[in-house]
């Protein structure tokens, strides 16, 4: 069996990473569907079904681990800290709620001036725990 170069390597290992992100998305799915109080995905999927999807996935995950090690392809070390991923997601939901604010809308015509001042008074609550969350990270 020939061997694999360093090019090979890395093509696999991106294919990989690509595949496991993939399979994460849709175990993410999932598990948001029961949850989400803004569902986007219609929930059809029983426990039974979900247990046999979360086995194939993990059968997969295998494969691709064993794999790598027969071949000696070497995941890279993990360098962003999840703590940065989150302060930077917090930070793009603030920026996109400060864009939600009624003078910022008038592009998009009239606002009743109720609906007005309860959408101020839920972007100003929404960003208050957001801004919680943030010194939770501190």
């Amino acid at each position: 069996m020939a061997g694999l170069g360093e090019s090979h390597k890395r093509r696999i290992l991106v294919t990989f990473q690509h595949v496991d992100e993939l399979l994460s998305q849709s175990l993410h799915i999932v598990a948001r569907a029961q949850s989400d109080p803004h569902p986007r995905h219609v929930h059809d999927i029983s426990a039974s079904k979900l247990l046999r999807i979360e086995k194939h996935i993990q059968l997969v995950r295998e494969l691709m681990k064993k794999f790598m090690q027969r071949f000696q392809i070497a995941l890279p070390e993990p360098s962003t800290p999840s703590s940065w991923m989150i302060r930077t997601n917090l930070t793009s939901i603030d920026i996109a709620l400060e864009d939600l604010y009624p003078q910022k809308m008038k592009g998009y015509g009239e606002m009743d001036s109720a609906a007005a001042h309860e959408l101020t008074q839920t972007i100003q609550d929404i960003r208050k725990q957001v801004s919680q969350l943030l010194k939770a990270l501190e």
